[in-house]
């Protein structure tokens, strides 16, 4: 959330631009819900024991984005 007229303005056009495409923005409570057919591997505990949307979305936790050199 903007904290500044100037954060305000770009926000609006960010998401105005978004919405026109497509996209949607995702509340805060969204981001929060588990994923329940997902389980967080063995050797990561620092995100907690389950996947949230917020974990999914950013956080290459089962290694997705892995590329090999």
């Amino acid at each position: 959330m903007p904290y500044t007229f100037s954060q305000a303005e770009t926000y609006d056009e960010i998401s105005k631009f978004l919405n026109e495409n497509g996209y949607s923005e995702t509340t805060y409570a969204e981001m929060s819900t588990v994923v329940p057919d997902i389980e967080m591997p063995d050797d990561v505990w620092i995100f907690g024991p389950q996947f949230t949307v917020e974990t999914c979305l950013f956080r290459d936790v089962l290694n997705i984005c892995e590329v090999d050199e």
